[in-house]
C-alpha cells in the first residue's frame, strides 16, 4: 500500500470514495469497483480498526495494542471496522507506556483504567467525520464553498453523558458559594459542561491566517506548546501533540498517529481547579459557578442506561458559571431564579467546552484566552507588603497571613472579586498569542503591559501555558490587577458607604437594560494617562432630602435619594412637593 499519496486527485477521489462508503454519495465516480475489495486502488488501506490491529509499518510506526483494547472495550470495533466515516488520532503502545509512567490519573498499567477514562482517551481522540490533516481547517461557508484557513478547533467524538459523576462532600464541590452548600451534605450527579469537547488543533493555515507566529524559540507557536514548529513536517498539532504520521487513509476515513498519547485536557475552569499551581485564583473563580439541572442530559443518560441495563438517574445537573455570555446567550439568572446585575457576572462561561468568539465567521474559529496569577503570585500581592494587601485589610475576617488567605480572599464581596477575575478573561486567544501582547487590553481598554517574561515556567524551562478545549491559559508570575483597584473611582467601588456613587460611575446592566445613569464615566475615570480630581460623597450624604433647582421655577419639590441593596435596581428615589 502506497500511504504518501500526496496528489491532491487521489486525496480528492478519495474522499469521495469513502463518502460514497459511508452513503454520502450515490455512486463513485473513478474507475474503481468499490463493492470488490480485491479492486481497491493500491494507496486505500482496510478499515481503521483493522490497520489498527495488523498496522502496515509503511503507513504507522508500532503497534496498537493499547488502543485497539479501547475499541473492543467499549463495544466500538464494529463501527471503527464496518461503518462510518471517522477521523482517528491514535498514540502507539510505546507512546502508551511513557503514558503509564507519568499520568495525572494515577494508572500505571492498562488494566487500572476505568470504564470513564478509556472513554476519555478514546473518544476525545476521535472526530465523527473523515478530515486530511491538510483540511482540518477548512469550514464550509454556505452549501457550496469552503473557507480555509479558519477552524482551529472540532467536535470530538465524546459523549456528554460518558462524563456524568457523582459528587459529594466539600473537598470535591466549591467552597464559598452558596448554590453548593446543600449538595455538600446530599450529594449532586454532575456534569462539567452540558456541550460536547472540543479538539483544539494547529495548522500551518489557521496559524498564517490569523498571524499566529511560527519560526524561532519565542514564537508563539513554540511559547504555547513548547516546540518549535517545523514547516517542512507538513503536520499538525492536536493541543501540544504532534501528529507523527498524517492521513493514513482507510476505507471508512483517515487515521493520523500521535506522538504521545492525547489525555482530555478539560475546559479552563476545570483544567485551574485540578492545576496545583492556580488553586487560590480558581477558588475565586468557583464562587461563579452554580448547578443548573439539565433535562436533555439527564434524558440522554436514562435513555442509554435503559438501553445497557444500567441504573438510572432522577437528575443529572451541569457545572455552569454566571456570565454575560454562555451557552444559550447570558447566565445571569442564579439557581433561584435571582437576576444578577452585570458586575456580579463574569464576562463569559470559562467552564463552556463549546465556547467560542463573539463576531467571528465561525464557531471553529477561536477559543478564549486568561491570564491567571500562579500561587507564589498571588501570595505576593494579597499577603502584607503586596500591592492588594489593602483589600484583605478592607475586608478580610483574619489575620493577614498565608494561614488564613483563603478565607480572607472569601470575604472580599464578589463583585469585587468579579473585577479582578474579569480583567484577566480575554474574549478571543488569537488576538492574544504572545506577539499580541502589546495590545491585550486592560479594564479601562488600554494595553495590560504584558511580557512573555511574566509566564511562568515549568521545571523543564518551558513556559508555563495550559491548553483547555475551549481556550488557552497563560500562568503568570505576577498580577495584573484592574484599574478599578487604584484608579481615582476606587474609593467608590471599595467603600460599602459609597455605593451610591459606584452606582452613578460604573453603569449597571440588569437583563441588558442599564439601569445606571449611562454615562459612561467610568471610562474617563479608569484612563490611568488622565489625571483628576474627585469628590465622592457617601451613602449618608444622599439620605437628605434636597431641593430640586430645576423646579424652582414651577413647583419647587424636594428629592431623597437611598440605597436598598435587597430590591434591585438598589438606587431609589422619593420627591415630594416643598411648601
Amino acid at each position: 500500500m502506497n500511504y504518501r499519496f500526496s496528489e491532491l486527485t487521489k486525496k480528492t477521489m478519495m474522499s469521495f470514495c469513502v463518502a460514497a462508503l459511508c452513503g454520502g454519495f450515490a455512486a463513485c465516480t473513478d474507475d474503481y469497483d468499490l463493492d470488490d475489495p480485491g479492486n481497491y486502488p493500491s494507496w486505500l488501506g482496510n478499515s481503521i480498526f483493522d490497520e489498527l490491529k495488523n498496522p502496515n509499518q509503511n503507513v504507522l510506526t508500532g503497534t496498537f495494542n493499547n488502543y485497539v483494547k479501547l475499541i473492543e472495550d467499549l463495544g466500538y470495533a464494529e463501527t471503527l471496522a464496518k461503518t462510518g466515516s471517522k477521523t482517528v488520532f491514535p498514540a502507539n503502545d510505546e507512546a502508551f507506556a511513557r503514558f503509564f509512567s507519568n499520568n495525572s490519573w494515577g494508572v500505571s498499567r492498562y488494566e487500572d483504567l476505568t470504564e470513564a477514562q478509556k472513554k476519555l482517551l478514546l473518544y476525545n481522540s476521535m472526530l465523527d467525520n473523515a478530515i486530511l490533516v491538510e483540511l482540518l481547517s477548512n469550514v464550509s461557508e454556505g452549501s457550496t464553498s469552503v473557507a480555509s484557513g479558519i477552524a482551529m478547533k472540532h467536535q470530538t467524538g465524546a459523549n456528554v453523558i460518558d462524563s456524568v459523576s457523582y459528587f459529594y462532600g466539600a473537598t470535591d464541590l466549591p467552597k464559598n458559594n452558596k448554590y453548593w452548600d446543600w449538595y455538600n451534605s446530599h450529594g449532586i450527579n454532575l456534569v462539567m459542561d452540558g456541550t460536547r469537547p472540543m479538539m483544539v488543533h494547529f495548522t500551518a493555515e489557521q496559524m498564517t491566517a490569523n498571524d499566529i507566529s511560527t519560526t524561532g524559540a519565542n514564537s508563539d507557536f513554540a511559547i504555547i506548546t513548547g516546540e518549535e514548529y517545523n514547516d517542512s513536517a507538513a503536520t499538525a498539532y492536536i493541543f501540544r501533540d504532534r501528529i507523527i504520521r498524517p492521513d493514513v487513509t482507510c476505507q471508512n476515513g483517515y487515521i493520523h498517529q500521535m506522538q504521545d498519547v492525547i489525555v482530555p485536557p478539560g475546559n479552563m475552569a476545570e483544567l485551574l481547579r485540578t492545576n496545583p499551581t492556580t488553586t487560590i485564583f480558581s477558588r475565586m473563580l468557583e464562587r461563579f459557578s452554580a448547578p443548573y439541572y439539565s433535562l436533555s442530559v439527564t434524558n440522554n443518560y436514562n435513555d442509554w442506561a435503559v438501553a445497557n441495563g444500567k441504573t438510572t438517574i432522577d437528575s443529572i445537573f451541569q457545572k455552569r458559571y454566571l456570565s454575560s455570555y454562555s451557552q444559550g446567550g447570558t447566565l445571569r439568572d442564579d439557581p433561584n431564579g435571582t437576576t444578577l446585575s452585570t458586575d456580579y457576572v463574569l464576562p463569559y462561561d470559562p467552564g463552556w467546552n463549546a465556547y467560542y468568539t463573539q463576531g467571528t465567521n465561525s464557531n471553529l474559529s477561536d477559543v478564549a484566552a486568561m491570564f491567571v496569577p500562579s500561587d507564589e503570585a498571588m501570595k505576593k500581592y494579597f499577603l502584607p507588603g503586596g500591592e492588594g494587601a489593602f483589600l484583605i485589610k478592607r475586608f478580610g475576617s483574619f489575620s493577614n497571613d498565608e494561614e488564613h488567605l483563603m478565607q480572607n480572599i472569601d470575604s472580599i464581596p464578589q463583585d469585587i472579586v468579579c473585577a479582578f477575575v474579569s480583567m484577566l478573561m480575554k474574549s478571543s486567544f488569537i488576538a492574544a498569542v504572545p506577539s499580541k501582547f502589546d495590545n491585550v487590553p486592560d479594564d479601562s481598554n488600554d494595553p495590560m503591559g504584558l511580557t512573555i517574561d511574566e509566564i511562568s515556567k515549568t521545571e523543564d524551562g518551558k513556559y508555563d501555558v495550559k491548553i483547555a478545549n475551549n481556550g488557552v491559559i497563560y500562568i503568570l508570575n505576577t498580577v495584573h490587577a484592574p484599574n478599578k483597584y487604584v484608579a481615582v473611582s476606587a474609593p467608590a467601588l471599595l467603600n460599602k458607604d459609597m455605593r451610591v456613587m459606584n452606582w452613578g460611575i460604573f453603569n449597571k446592566t440588569n437583563r441588558d437594560q442599564n439601569y445606571g445613569l449611562g454615562l459612561n464615566f467610568y471610562a474617563y475615570l479608569l484612563a490611568m494617562d488622565a489625571n483628576y480630581g474627585l469628590f465622592i460623597p457617601n451613602d449618608a450624604a444622599f439620605d437628605k432630602y434636597y431641593i430640586d433647582p430645576i423646579s424652582l421655577a414651577t413647583q419647587p419639590r424636594v428629592l431623597h435619594y437611598f440605597y436598598n441593596s435587597s430590591k434591585s435596581p438598589y438606587i431609589f428615589c422619593s420627591a415630594r412637593n416643598f411648601n
